[in-house]
């Protein structure tokens, strides 16, 4: 499957994103809510910001904010934000869980999101 590019649409379509994005979140949640006790490994698909390495608290926590305000302007938006550190000490926001990583890559490749990397990840603590 391609990746899908929300680069070059009509400015008539500016929301294409943000509706692509409610139908992900309101799929995570049902799922989360619904099927996490039964499943095994999650995946998440983070967003990452800029690196933290040397950074202190303060710094931390104002790269945390550019990148929350950076997807926040492209229509990603989450209530509940869970921010993960790890090896890669850099600024990445969970996105999505998914209980297949598959599902997690096509999830992934629909959000596209320009300027943004994005990642899959295995949630720490679960196994495959």
């Amino acid at each position: 499957m391609g990746k899908t590019s929300f680069s070059g649409l009509s400015e008539d379509i500016p929301d294409v994103r943000t509706v692509v994005w409610s139908i992900l979140l309101m799929t995570d949640q049902i799922r989360s809510y619904r099927y996490a006790p039964l499943q095994g490994a999650a995946w998440w698909v983070l967003a990452l910001g800029d690196s933290l390495t040397g950074k202190a608290f303060p710094e931390r926590d104002e790269a945390r904010e550019r990148l929350r305000k950076k997807l926040l302007r492209l229509g990603i938006s989450r209530n509940r934000q869970e921010w993960v550190w790890d090896e890669a000490e850099r600024v990445q926001l969970v996105l999505l869980t998914y209980f297949d990583y598959d599902e997690a890559c096509r999830a992934k490749d629909l959000l596209d999101i320009d300027d943004v990397p994005l990642r899959i990840a295995l949630k720490p603590g679960d196994e495959e």
